[in-house]
């Protein structure tokens, strides 16, 4: 196996890990917090070669390189095969696809599109390969007193009403949640800080668009945590680590067992089945071509 580049925006999320065939860099060599940087990047002079991240100066290693949706400019792409035209470059999709995507679909310099929608895969026939975790964020992580029964904490998104109806819901079963919904920048925490939220909590909340059936960030901190998920994604079911025990599907299941279904055990998934999630496999199944 040659060697794999992954780019994205900042890692804002702990995602992604150097692995031993894998190196994982930002785009840039800017901060989003930086306001005399954001507007440098939005002008030409932000795309000359000394802005570009480390990983600019031994483009040449590397056999392969993933780039994700967010952050990614073309011009980025027209400077990888400048340098390394053998370098097979890989468009891979973390959010459906909107007209904003498919600008970034039409570069010439792409050589392979993925996207981690199943609906989007079909619809544009494009390859799929699915949400990932970093299964060493788990590690770092003590078992606490649980607190509350649900937790939600995320961008508002236009979720805000239906999150606000599902919260009467839970105080009507008198579950305890914890939810905070974020309308601008400066309200975010780190994802430290929304990870002593989950261990605190027996169960997740995710509410998605309804046409999205690609697998969210939530699914996966459930398995990877061992915390319930009550969730709106009835595409859901097509995943291997789907089990009722653990996930409640909003619409689906019967509110009135929610109480019920928070209490009891979780079921533990095969640990194959949660490795698979894990970044390392991910990057190596665009290697294999799944």
């Amino acid at each position: 196996m040659g060697k794999i580049l992954v780019l994205e925006l900042d890692n804002e999320y702990k995602m992604m890990r150097n692995t031993s065939n894998c190196d994982f860099c930002n785009y840039f060599k800017y901060s989003n917090k930086n306001i005399i940087q954001k507007i440098m990047k939005k002008s030409i002079l932000f795309f000359s070669k000394k802005f570009l991240g480390n990983w600019s100066k031994k483009i040449k290693e590397y056999d392969m390189c993933i780039l994700f949706d967010r952050g990614f400019n073309k011009l980025v792409t027209k400077f990888i095969k400048a340098q390394n035209p053998s370098c097979k470059t890989i468009l891979w999709l973390w959010n459906p696809i909107s007209n904003r995507q498919e600008s970034f679909m039409s570069d010439k310099n792409i050589d392979e599109i993925w996207t981690y929608d199943i609906n989007d895969s079909r619809k544009y026939k494009i390859k799929f390969n699915t949400q990932f975790y970093n299964k060493e964020l788990v590690n770092d992580k003590c078992k606490v007193k649980e607190k509350y029964d649900i937790m939600f904490i995320g961008n508002n998104k236009g979720r805000n009403e239906i999150i606000s109806r599902y919260k009467c819901e839970f105080d009507k079963l008198n579950l305890k949640s914890y939810i905070r919904v974020i309308d601008n920048y400066k309200e975010n925490i780190k994802y430290e800080e929304y990870l002593n939220y989950l261990m605190e909590s027996k169960a997740l909340l995710e509410i998605v668009k309804e046409d999205v059936s690609g697998i969210t960030l939530r699914a996966l901190e459930g398995i990877f945590f061992g915390k319930k998920l009550i969730t709106n994604n009835k595409f859901i079911k097509m995943y291997d680590f789907y089990n009722p025990n653990n996930i409640f599907i909003l619409e689906d299941d019967n509110l009135s067992n929610l109480k019920n279904f928070i209490n009891s055990k979780y079921e533990t998934i095969d640990k194959t089945i949660i490795d698979y999630y894990d970044f390392e496999e991910w990057v190596n199944r665009f290697y294999k071509g799944e």
